[in-house]
């Protein structure tokens, strides 16, 4: 039965005859079908919460308090909450985590695959320490099909537990929820407390990780795992989105940088889907996704941050210019704690960052809001972006 589209004009009649609700006041639904559930005869009535108003908002909107059925409840009493039909299942698997036993470092990552059938649409969420968290790369609603997720471990000492509540025709159904913990150790690179600066408006788009990023020479292809992508890919955004996709460094860094130590992300405006501003690209190579920060000039990355620096940015000084914009990201494979700074981006091996890609002009200091940053050439509105290669 639809409860809301009916209750519209029942409560609409109510509120017009009496404003406040006194105790015992039912609410009854007289054009209500026969319920199957025993306890519910029809015409259906719901007690309303005692010394309770019905309230009628600006816009038309209507609110009441009902009674609410016995606890842990959150449903009106005496409303079948069932939808018909089988509720969705789901569950969480992770993989990607280190070999060694946890508690993890902080700064790991992993991958969570959710398994669903009959759902529309699910809605993720984490927590660290018991307190919401919105950094991990986790949060989000996501409608069919369910993809796996990369997700990160930033805060040393927590205990994390994400979840995954999906909702379909025959209800609503939670996961059970995984939990990992963190030890009191900073995995090198790692951003520590990183919180992102960027303002309300911008989302992460779905382009997550390498094998994700399309081939912009040979159709239904993508990048190659890291360090190599193959062919260059294309980035592309809309006005409000930006990519972080995830990559692991080899854990043997002599045997692969012995050849050309000095490796790059580098790249130009895409030639289809429409081209960036290059002077409103920005790129950093980070442990955090969405990691957007400006480095101060001269900053010496700190030990629990080891890319916070000019040099895992394509914002970088030039013959004395601060904020000069380069086409590309060079970096090189260093032993553990060895911090990048000015010229020079610094990865240990063995160890998860991110490439991050925002249509933005951080060169002033900051970046702001989608409608006033993401531009493109020729006066294109929405998406455009680059094509990258990183060797």
């Amino acid at each position: 039965m639809n409860l809301t589209t009916r209750s519209i004009f029942a409560l609409t009649m109510l509120a017009a005859g009496s404003g406040a609700v006194s105790a015992q006041q039912t609410l009854t639904f007289s054009n209500t079908d026969t319920d199957p559930s025993p306890q519910i005869t029809q015409p259906l009535a719901v007690n309303l919460e005692a010394g309770s108003a019905v309230s009628i908002a600006p816009n038309g909107n209507i609110s009441a308090r009902c009674m609410l059925g016995p606890a842990p409840s959150t449903i009106c009493a005496g409303i079948n909450a069932g939808g018909g039909g089988t509720a969705p299942t789901v569950t969480l698997a992770p993989s990607g985590l280190p070999t060694s036993a946890p508690p993890y470092p902080a700064g790991t990552s992993f991958t969570i695959t959710p398994s669903v059938s009959g759902a529309e649409v699910c809605v993720r969420s984490v927590t660290i320490n018991a307190a919401p968290a919105q950094s991990t790369g986790w949060p989000a609603t996501v409608p069919a099909p369910f993809g796996a997720q990369v997700v990160n471990l930033p805060t040393a000492s927590a205990t994390y537990l994400f979840s995954m509540r999906c909702y379909g025709a025959g209800g609503a159904t939670s996961a059970t929820s995984y939990s990992v913990q963190t030890s009191n150790a900073i995995q090198p690179g790692s951003c520590g407390s990183f919180v992102s600066p960027l303002p309300a408006g911008w989302n992460r788009s779905g382009i997550q990780a390498f094998g994700q990023v399309p081939s912009t020479i040979v159709a239904n292809s993508f990048w190659q795992p890291f360090p190599s992508s193959g062919f260059p890919g294309a980035l592309i955004t809309g006005r409000s989105e930006y990519h972080s996709v995830g990559f692991t460094t080899p854990a043997d860094a002599g045997a692969w940088a012995a050849a050309t130590p000095l490796k790059t992300f580098s790249w130009i405006p895409a030639s289809d889907g429409g081209e960036a501003v290059l002077g409103r690209v920005y790129v950093s190579l980070s442990s955090c996704p969405g990691d957007f920060r400006i480095p101060p000039l001269g900053q010496i990355a700190p030990v629990n941050d080891t890319t916070f620096a000019r040099g895992c940015r394509n914002i970088r000084p030039l013959f004395g210019s601060p904020n000069h914009i380069y086409a590309d990201v060079g970096y090189v494979i260093a032993g553990p704690n060895q911090p990048s700074d000015d010229t020079t981006c610094r990865l240990a091996p063995g160890t998860s960052y991110f490439m991050n890609f925002i249509r933005a002009n951080a060169t002033d200091g900051s970046i702001g809001v989608p409608a006033t940053e993401a531009e493109c050439e020729g006066g294109i509105a929405n998406s455009c972006g680059i094509w990258m290669s990183v060797l």
